[in-house]
């Protein structure tokens, strides 16, 4: 029985596939971890990859993960090369498929890639659409809109050789297509992309709240922003798919809170984000929304508080939602007269949006920011007023680097610690303790600091150093 029912999960994410029996599902959520590690590794392989899959249809994701880290370490199933390669392709899939559910790309693009070049060398066009598809959804939430593009369009020739129908989605492709329609604000996509994934629906029900979330971004683009807001709030709370993914349900949050916003309504918005959390990698990212709404109410400094995490994490933050961040950022540096932060912050934004063009970013701000922001690149850097301009337009960006918008002071190692801490308001002795030297050392060190920025006293040395950006480092 267990064996079956896994075969007819795994068989279910394949083209034409059809969901199992609900009994089958019970019987692999409730499998024993202990008696399907006795069985023949090929067969505790298959159970493994379509029992994790199982946890998954249900928003188990904290069982799935903790019964991938018992089944599986490294490669999928390591050291089991002679096992059957549909195996090794549903333990792959399986874990491609819970690292996006996750959030996180960076580990469900290695499962994907892997299993990709696997299908393709099986020549079955049904594991390799698969794999496709998982390589799209992982791009995506990575931000790498391009490289989802171009595993779409592999899918699609795929399609086009078989002469499968294209009226139906496929469920990870659609995460793709969904989050780039929303990121290029593109509504006749989104519009598109609705009907297809009813259509699926009918086949797949676990695919609902997805059909839901993206028939709501649809609304939102068309205008109809009541529409969206109710079918993300009957998301939000699980109405039609009450154990629908919960990826899914915090994109519908998010969503909400976008449509606060660009309808000019902060504390709605920073009420309904008081709870929220970042997926992993911030892939969701309230900090970025919360940021907006405090610089719609003026409250720059709090804008900068509440993404200062962000900040920390920027080299492993997603590349989907760092746009955001950086640019708010940015706002919030230049209405504090931070100039070279704010230059700074604005070109990486731009650098960080890739084809994204940050259309969904822009309509974040309804109230004149932008404006001033574009006033004040022009001001200080014409070549980065060009690239908002040119991204606000919807054409390709213009990438400003952001290296040759900032002139940070020519400090010394030992210098540049000495001027964290003077940011610190430590007494100049005890910053002599930390650095374990002496008093008059940081006393010189702090003497070189004033000279070389020009300035006679701490407050004017952080002063200058903040605007240079030398504490965004």
């Amino acid at each position: 029985m267990i064996l079956r029912a896994a075969s007819a999960l795994v068989s279910s994410s394949l083209h034409d596939g059809r969901p199992p029996t609900q009994r089958e599902l019970d019987a692999l959520r409730t499998a024993s971890v202990t008696y399907v590690r006795q069985l023949p590794r090929a067969q505790a392989g298959l159970i493994g990859a379509a029992m994790i899959m199982a946890l998954m249809r249900t928003d188990q994701l904290d069982e799935a993960k903790q019964l991938a880290e018992v089944l599986v370490t490294g490669e999928p199933f390591p050291g089991d090369r002679d096992l059957p390669l549909t195996v090794l392709l549903a333990a792959g899939a399986a874990l491609a498929e819970l690292n996006i559910g996750l959030a996180d790309g960076v580990t469900a693009l290695r499962y994907a890639l892997r299993i990709e070049a696997r299908a393709r060398e099986s020549g079955d066009p049904r594991w390799w659409h698969r794999a496709l598809g998982l390589l799209a959804a992982a791009h995506a939430v990575n931000g790498e809109f391009a490289d989802s593009a171009a595993a779409r369009a592999a899918m699609d020739e795929i399609v086009r050789a078989e002469g499968w129908e294209t009226d139906r989605a496929e469920y990870m492709a659609a995460v793709a297509e969904g989050i780039e329609a929303f990121s290029r604000m593109d509504e006749q996509r989104a519009a598109a992309l609705v009907p297809r994934m009813r259509r699926l629906v009918e086949t797949d029900p676990s695919a609902r709240s997805l059909a839901d979330l993206l028939e709501a971004v649809a609304l939102a683009l068309a205008g109809e922003s009541a529409k969206s807001s109710a079918l993300a709030t009957k998301v939000v709370q699980g109405v039609t798919q009450p154990d629908g993914p919960g990826l899914v349900r915090g994109q519908a949050l998010a969503l909400q809170a976008f449509l606060l916003l660009t309808g000019g309504e902060p504390l709605r918005a920073l009420t309904l984000l008081q709870r929220a959390q970042p997926s992993p990698s911030h892939f969701i990212c309230p900090a970025g929304l919360r940021a907006v709404a405090f610089l719609q109410l003026r409250e720059d400094r709090q804008a900068l508080e509440a993404t200062s995490a962000c900040k920390r994490r920027k080299v492993d933050h997603n590349l989907w939602s760092l746009p955001l961040v950086l640019l708010t950022r940015a706002l919030a540096h230049m209405r504090l007269g931070n100039t070279s932060a704010a230059l700074r912050n604005a070109g990486e934004a731009l650098a960080h949006a890739e084809g994204s063009r940050l259309r969904s970013i822009l309509r974040l701000f309804p109230g004149g920011e932008l404006h001033e922001l574009r006033a004040f690149a022009q001001k200080h850097s014409p070549q980065l007023a060009s690239a908002m301009q040119a991204s606000r337009e919807g054409g390709e960006p213009v990438t400003a680097d952001a290296r040759q918008l900032v002139a940070l002071p020519s400090l010394t190692k030992r210098e540049r610690i000495v001027a964290m801490q003077l940011r610190a308001g430590l007494s100049l002795p005890r910053i002599a303790e930390l650095l374990f030297v002496a008093p008059s050392t940081v006393k010189s060190h702090t003497l070189a600091i004033y000279r070389k920025l020009g300035v006679h006293s701490r407050a004017e040395a952080v002063q200058v150093l903040e605007r240079a950006g030398f504490y965004e480092l």
